[in-house]
């Protein structure tokens, strides 16, 4: 280890630069994290409450699902609205 130097690695390591080979960060070789989730609120057609709340990953098309409502004490059709 002569050479060698040691920098803080953060969390999750340490990483020690050896002055003869080339630097590897080791957040690059780490596996890829998972896809986010993200709050979606659930919004009735009718009324406009936001009866629901869910987590959904985040992409794809927007949910159109058929929630009751408890206004109007019949299921509706309720769309997806980011907050």
């Amino acid at each position: 280890m002569a050479g060698a130097d040691w920098r803080g690695g953060g969390v999750g390591g340490t990483l020690w630069v050896f002055p003869e080979q080339p630097v590897i960060w080791w957040r690059s070789v780490m596996a890829k994290g998972k896809k986010k989730l993200e709050v979606v609120h659930l919004v009735c057609e009718q009324t406009g409450d936001h009866n629901y709340t869910i987590r959904k990953k985040s992409g794809g098309e927007k949910l159109k699902v058929k929630k009751y409502s408890p206004r109007l004490r019949k299921h509706t059709v309720h769309n997806e609205k980011k907050k």
